[in-house]
Parts: structure tokens; C-alpha cells; sequence
């Protein structure tokens, strides 16, 4: 009940704000039912959307259905990008409900975007493809450190490309840079800042929710974001962060099932005092 009323709160917002017309305040909530109807059946199917005036295409849907309520009911999305014409990079883009986001609301950006999954990513091409997007750069493989090969999930039988990121990204400022909170990501970070392409980014927004929470690797790679010199500006109750260049700040508990399931002596106390 809380996720859906945040979202129907965040839209009405969204519409008083001019940000979403009436028509596409309809279609969300459109999408938002039809979407719960699927994900509760479990269905393996590809499922079409009508998305933000795109075509959707979507199998993973439990994934989907979290990543679109993270759009629609918090705020990070939304971000105050000053640029009409952002360079944003996506290290796991699923399907493209992101990108789709980000096209929509900034026609003219230019976004890379990472996807190893293979059914995944012939989805996100698929999505960008028949909406006939232009200014997308797609990656099938992972960003990491070097350029080669990786196995995924430790098995070598099943490897993909993977790319080192300072060489494929621009040589100007990225605005939004989307990543998972993991060890993945942590090399990536520590990558671009040893190649002092760290200082080009204006946002970081840090995503966990759709991994197995784990202390060590949150206080891990939260250490590794602080000694590069970010604080957060705003957190959301679904399990992300948005960042920006500075230092000395406190870390609160994000998800509300996780600080209700393992903080409940830190409720609404500060979690991690980070550098």
C-alpha cells in the first residue's frame, strides 16, 4: 500500500509540476496496472507496454515493476540535470525502462548503456530500435577495468565482453552516471578515478535494491565513494541514492524492508558516518 500510494502522489505531483501531462499521468497508471497484473502471474512472456508515448518490451518483469516504481514514487530520477542535452551512462540497463525514461525526458541525450544478460539486452535493442531512438550507444557485456572477456556468475563456460569504461566513455561531462551498488562497481569507480575521469561526472546514482543485501559490501563500496569525495543529496525509500562531488556526510538506512527487517535499533538514526 505505501508504494502505491507514493506513487499516485508522486504523479499527481509530477502533473501540478507541468512535468507529466494529463494523458501521460493516464498512461502511468495504465502501465503500473497492467504491470502488477503480469508480475503476480509470473508470466515468462515478453509483454508490450505503452510507455511514456514508447513501446515497451519487457521480460523481467519483477525487475521492471521495481525499477519503475523507483522512477514514479521517488525522486531520483529527477534529478535537476542542467543540460538539455545530458550525457548519461547506464551500467546495467535491463530492458531500457531507464533509457526509455531518459529519452523521454531529454530527447537530445546521449546515453551508453551496459546490458550482459543476451535476452535482455535483444529486448533493449529491440525497445530502442522500434521506437526509432537515435544518440544511444549500446554495450552487450559488462564495464569494468580492462578490455577482454569475464565469465558470469563464476561460470567460464558462459563469458561475455567486457569493456574498460574510461576508454569508451566521452571526453565530456557526464551529468548522470546509473550503476549497482556491488564489487563490479567499485572497480569501475576506482577505474575512472585513477584515469581522473571521476571529476567529469556531475551525478552518481547508486542503485541496491536488486541484489542480496549485504553489510560488508554496502560499507565497502561506500567507503570506496566517499574517499573519491561524494555525499549524498537524496535517498529514497526503494533502495537508491543520488550522489554528488563533496565530502563529510551521513549515510541513513534506504529501504524501508530493509531498515524494518535488520535496523531497527538505527530507526532513523545514522547508519554509517562516512569521510
Amino acid at each position: 500500500m505505501e508504494q502505491a500510494y507514493s506513487f499516485s502522489t508522486t504523479i499527481k505531483k509530477l502533473f501540478r509540476r507541468g512535468q507529466i501531462t494529463y494523458l501521460e499521468g493516464i498512461q502511468l497508471v495504465r502501465f503500473a496496472s497492467k504491470l502488477g497484473w503480469f508480475s503476480r502471474r509470473k508470466s515468462s512472456k515478453v509483454i508490450s507496454f505503452q510507455y511514456l508515448g514508447f513501446k515497451f518490451y519487457a521480460l523481467n518483469l519483477q525487475e521492471v515493476k521495481r525499477l519503475f516504481y523507483r522512477i514514479f514514487s521517488s525522486e531520483e530520477f529527477w534529478l535537476p540535470v542542467n543540460s538539455t542535452n545530458p550525457i548519461i551512462v547506464d551500467l546495467e540497463a535491463g530492458e531500457g525502462l531507464a533509457v526509455l525514461f531518459y529519452k523521454w525526458r531529454f530527447p537530445a541525450a546521449q546515453i551508453i548503456a551496459f546490458e550482459s544478460d543476451f535476452k535482455l539486452y535483444q529486448l533493449l535493442r529491440r525497445n530502442i530500435e522500434s521506437n526509432q531512438l537515435t544518440d544511444i550507444t549500446l554495450y552487450y557485456g559488462k564495464a569494468l577495468d580492462y578490455e577482454g572477456y569475464t565469465a558470469i556468475n563464476g561460470d567460464v563456460s558462459n563469458r561475455v565482453a567486457c569493456y574498460k569504461l574510461s576508454a569508451v566513455l566521452p571526453a565530456d561531462k557526464i551529468d548522470v552516471f546509473h550503476l549497482p551498488l556491488n564489487q563490479q562497481s567499485q572497480i569501475v569507480l576506482q577505474e575512472l578515478d585513477a584515469a581522473d575521469k571521476m571529476s567529469s561526472v556531475e551525478y552518481l546514482l547508486i542503485d541496491f535494491s536488486k541484489y542480496s543485501f549485504d553489510m560488508n559490501t554496502y560499507r565497502n563500496f561506500f567507503d570506496t565513494v566517499s574517499s573519491l569525495g561524494w555525499k549524498v543529496v537524496r535517498e529514497s525509500v526503494f533502495g537508491s541514492l543520488a550522489l554528488v562531488e563533496d565530502r563529510n556526510f551521513f549515510l541513513y538506512p534506504i529501504s524501508v524492508s530493509l531498515r524494518q527487517r535488520f535496523f531497527k535499533k538505527w530507526w532513523g538514526k545514522p547508519l554509517i558516518k562516512l569521510k
